[in-house]
Parts: C-alpha cells; structure tokens; sequence
C-alpha cells in the first residue's frame, strides 16, 4: 500500500512542477511548529497536498532517518535538570551499568552514556526542586560507600535542540551534501530557559497533564484519541487538558527534527559528547556556537548549558570518525578549551506517571530504601 502511495506521487509529477527538496524541507519546517499530528494543517500551511504530506512525514523521512521529538518544559513542569559524570570504582565497575538502568526506571535518572573505554558515565537527572538536594544525596552516598570513585553535578540553566538547516540534505539520494541543496533558510535554535521559582506556581499541572506528556514524549505523532482510549478516559477531556494546560502553558516546548541514520550502515564513530567553554560568555557568542555546532557534516542533536557557563553538545554520529573530528575544527575560534568524549553505550528514560500523583511529583521513592535497594544490587552482583 506504501509503495502504491509513494508511485501514484512520483506520477503525478508530472502535472505539477515539484522541487523535491524544497518540499521536504517545507514540511519539516512546519512540523517544528506545529508537530507531525495534524497532517491537514500542515497540507494548509505549505500548499502541498495532504496525501503527499501524509506518505513524506510518515513514511519516506523516517526511511532517511529523521526523527521527530516532542520536546518537554521539564522546568515549567517544577523539575530542576542536572548534568553530571560519575567514576564507577574498579570494583564496582561491572554493576554500573545496572545500578543506572534502575535508577532510570525508578526514579528521576533520565539519561547516561559510558564514555569509552572508562568506568565513566555522563549523566542527566531532573529531580523536583523539593527534592532536588535530597535526590543528589543518593550519588554522595554512593561515592560514601566506595561505588563511586568521583563525581559532580552541574545545573542546567538552558537546554534545547539546534534545529539543523536542510539545506544541505539531498532528500533525492537521502544524503547530505557539503554544499547546499537548497535556498538558504533561517533556522533557529530550540532553546528553554530555567524558570524562576516563583513562577512554578503559573504551571500546575496534574495527573492527566503527565499522562499526555509522557505518552506524547515516547510518540510525538499519537492522537490523543488513543491516548484516551489507554487511560481509559474521554477524549473531550483529554483534548482539553492537552490544549488548555499542555500547551497554552507552554509545557510543550516545541518540535525538534533529529537525524539517527541507519544504524545497520557503517557510520565510524558511536554518539559522542563534545564538552566546551566558549571563548566569551555573552548570548551571541552561545548563539554562534550553537548554530556552528550544527552545521554539517557534524550535526548537534541537543546541548545543555551549564551553571558555568560550559557547553555539552550531543552528537549522533552520520559520517566517519576521519571527517567527524576533522568537522570540529570549525569550532575552535569559538571555543577557549574543550573535549570529546566518544561513548561505547548508553540509554534514555522518559518521564513515567508514577512519578506523579493528585500531590504533585513524588518523592522519588523512600531515599533511604533507594539506598539499601542499591546496596543489596551491589552485593548481589
């Protein structure tokens, strides 16, 4: 059935003049703002018939590996994000990966990657502001008892998305090209400021809020009918709760377009972390290096800005090792010191509604059973 879509397009080529490039890049430039849901108003905005949205959105850009990713206000949500690295101690190397794969699922450990070759690992975690301190006194517990050999948290004071230019993607021959393909376009970052503590209370959210931004965080392109349908709710109220608390309060930050290539080719290196302090501490400098850091052939898919003023840029990796640190190069006149970090694993978690109840976000779990639950996983290893 795809297949007959995707020919019956290509024929009707032929009666109207298509730039195949610019199409794409129209569609995905509507979908940053208005999401990969509704197929029709995207049709409207960009002139292109909505059959021909329909089978380029869901079927021919995720062949060429692009992603759409709805993108949480975790600080509007009253969440804090931290950006820290963890030394696993020799012994207790072998568990590490576990002790975070359990943390993930049961608490506010969002993110970790294994930089190669070390018992190190990068880490996100976006604990509630309540139990911020307490939630971190975990790891200091950790590093008490000898499972950490070091570590550090920073705050994140402002994280987002590049939001690539597809001006030098060839969706013809579904590569990208060191030249660009089409006109130039502007393409700003998706960037999401802290937020002040006094203005949580503009925020609140509950239980149906969390259920929609979680099931549309895993799946951007659900409808909200099934999501209602799960939880076993009406869709009228589901609809409302969407457009009067997740939106309208800005909880949706917007849309980002990730690139994840196939993973069966050959593409060198693994995702890797670029960590740097910019050479000035002013917007435009950030802006710049923000814009340069995702320029291809070396595509930034996110980055965080920390309390210090450094960068964490994450890369997925769509070209060889040689060129992607070569590509890096271009960052240098921005940049005072920096380092690559290449990770050999790693893993996602996104919110769960367990976390939340009619109160607000829980405490995550008894801290001190959290703590005894790591040890028993420690010494059962």
């Amino acid at each position: 059935m795809i297949t007959e879509h995707v020919n019956l397009i290509d024929r009707r080529r032929t009666r109207r003049s298509v730039d195949t490039n610019r199409e794409f890049a129209m569609i995905l430039d509507a979908v940053k703002t208005f999401g990969p849901r509704n197929v029709s108003l995207i049709a409207r905005q960009t002139g292109i018939p909505r059959e021909t949205v329909r089978v380029r959105l869901l079927h021919q850009l995720p062949k060429m590996g692009f992603r759409v990713q709805l993108v949480v206000n975790y600080f509007k949500l009253g969440l804090t994000r931290h950006f820290g690295w963890l030394k696993f101690s020799k012994e207790h190397s072998r568990v590490a990966r576990e002790l975070l794969d359990w943390l993930g699922e049961k608490t506010y450990l969002m993110y970790w990657g294994r930089v190669a070759l070390r018992n190190e690992y990068l880490v996100i975690v976006t604990p509630p502001a309540r139990w911020e301190k307490k939630f971190l006194e975990v790891f200091e517990e950790m590093s008490e008892a000898g499972i950490l050999e070091d570590y550090w948290f920073k705050r994140v004071m402002k994280y987002g998305h590049p939001q690539p230019s597809f001006k030098y993607f060839d969706f013809k021959k579904g590569a990208w090209s060191s030249t660009p393909v089409t006109e130039d376009d502007e393409s700003h970052p998706l960037v999401i400021d802290q937020v002040e503590a006094r203005e949580i209370t503009q925020y609140i959210v509950d239980p149906f809020d969390i259920h929609i931004v979680v099931e549309l965080e895993s799946d951007s392109s659900v409808e909200i009918v099934k999501i209602a349908k799960k939880l076993g709710s009406h869709p009228r109220v589901l609809n409302y709760h969407f457009n009067e608390h997740v939106v309208r309060k800005g909880i949706v930050a917007g849309y980002s377009i990730g690139y994840v290539p196939n993973l069966e080719a050959d593409r060198g290196i693994g995702r890797t972390w670029l960590i740097v302090e910019p050479s000035g501490r002013a917007p435009s400098t950030l802006n710049s290096l923000i814009k340069t850091a995702s320029e291809p052939p070396a595509l930034c898919q996110s980055f965080n800005v920390l309390e210090d003023g450094t960068v964490a840029l994450h890369y997925v990796p769509t070209m060889p090792a040689g060129e992607f640190f070569s590509s890096l190069d271009k960052l240098s006149d921005l940049v005072v010191d920096g380092a690559i970090l290449p990770l050999s694993e790693g893993n996602y978690f996104t919110l769960t509604s367990e976390l939340f109840s009619e109160e607000g976000w829980r405490r995550p779990g008894d801290l001190d059973q959290i703590k005894r639950d790591l040890k028993i996983q420690v010494e059962s290893k």
